[in-house]
């Protein structure tokens, strides 16, 4: 089967809100709901030379070792799924794969205050998008901030062929490292402390599973630098286990990696 999805680096999406007796500004929605599932896909990162942006793109065929990179979303479940090509809406209606967290009852005060204060924090100074009053209605911008109700207390990674001198169907996580969260927001299950990604910063995974995490909505794997070599027809298995108890997985489509 084809899997064909467009992770995004920055899963905030901006709409119109109708607010009432507030002032104008922008405002945090935060969106909860269960993780059930993980879907991963293989991608290639680049940079935007007009913004200096990371961007990625999916892969059909090779990748250099260097811009390689697996994404791994998490969500509730899938809406408007044809069974063949995928996409990760946001709110803005791209691509065809939605969380149904807006359903969610539960949700975790002590992260949607923390998801608050940073969209007060980033946008104090920011002037609404739209100005338009009629008396006590406001237009204004809406961040709408997704994050999971469940932790991460494990994640595996391994491949389909022998990869870095460890042989198929053995634990590759070591090879790996996290290039980025997204939303850049980490919280702790433990007390809900609250970390902050950095683009271009290789955390590893056992520096990441040590903050005790909340999954998120989406991670990138990129390689280490020490297991940057060539593999053809490799794909990789994603495994994550959740404080519930649930183990999850899914396999990426094959590619080459090139050296």
């Amino acid at each position: 089967m084809k899997r064909h999805f467009y992770p995004l680096l920055v899963l905030l999406s901006l709409a119109s809100c109708e607010i009432t007796n507030l002032r104008e500004g922008m405002f945090a929605e935060p969106v909860p709901c269960h993780v059930e599932s993980i879907l991963t896909n293989i991608g290639r990162i680049s940079i935007n030379e007009e913004y200096g942006t990371p961007e990625i793109s999916n892969i059909t065929e090779s990748v250099e070792a260097e811009y390689f990179n697996i994404s791994v979303l998490t969500f509730d479940s899938l809406i408007g799924w044809n069974g063949e090509d995928l996409g990760f809406r946001t709110g803005i209606g791209q691509g065809i794969i939605a969380s149904e967290g807006t359903y969610c009852e539960e949700s975790i005060p002590e992260v949607e205050q923390h998801i608050h204060n940073w969209v007060k924090e980033q946008n104090e100074n920011s002037e609404p998008l739209w100005d338009v009053s009629w008396n006590t209605h406001t237009r204004t911008n809406c961040y709408y901030f997704p994050y999971r109700l469940e932790g991460v207390t494990a994640l595996m990674i391994t491949a389909n062929q022998p990869f870095n001198g460890i042989e198929a169907g053995k634990d590759i996580t070591k090879c790996f490292a996290i290039g980025q969260s997204s939303p850049s927001l980490i919280f702790s299950y433990d007390d809900y402390s609250v970390y902050t990604s950095v683009w271009g910063k290789k955390t590893s995974i056992s520096e990441w599973l040590a903050l005790r995490p909340l999954a998120s909505p989406c991670i990138l794997l990129c390689l280490t630098d020490e297991a940057m070599e060539a593999a053809s027809n490799i794909a990789f298995t994603i495994t994550m286990t959740l404080t519930n108890g649930k183990v999850l997985t899914d396999t990426t489509p094959t590619a080459n990696l090139l050296k």
